[in-house]
């Protein structure tokens, strides 16, 4: 998760956000983490406490059950939607003997 927005200027606003989305998204550790921060800038608060509680839970279920999310390095990129390759086809090579590594390729 991007801590950009929250890290310049710590809010629990910030922070709460970043723990509903993250919970949205399956991502219960990141969820965890977010409502922490949150909890560590207003302690007394009862709701983000219930967040914690329950980002907690999720995250031990998933890690228990095995199903659970990385956050993706992707940079907002995202797959084909066929399930093939997210290079255009336009930008594919198509001479592929010039990443060969046989000998016998030069003989031609």
């Amino acid at each position: 998760m991007t801590w950009r927005a929250i890290s310049a200027r710590p809010s629990v606003k910030g922070h709460v956000r970043v723990g509903a989305a993250s919970m949205g998204l399956g991502r219960f550790t990141d969820a965890r983490e977010a409502y922490e921060k949150a909890l560590a800038l207003d302690k007394e608060n009862e709701q983000i406490q219930a967040s914690l509680k329950e980002a907690t839970t999720a995250e031990e279920s998933s890690l228990r059950s095995g199903n659970f999310k990385f956050q993706s390095n992707s940079k907002g990129k995202r797959p084909a939607a066929d399930g093939g390759s997210a290079v255009p086809k336009s930008k594919k090579v198509r001479d592929t003997k010039l990443l060969s590594f046989n000998d016998d390729d030069d003989d031609e």
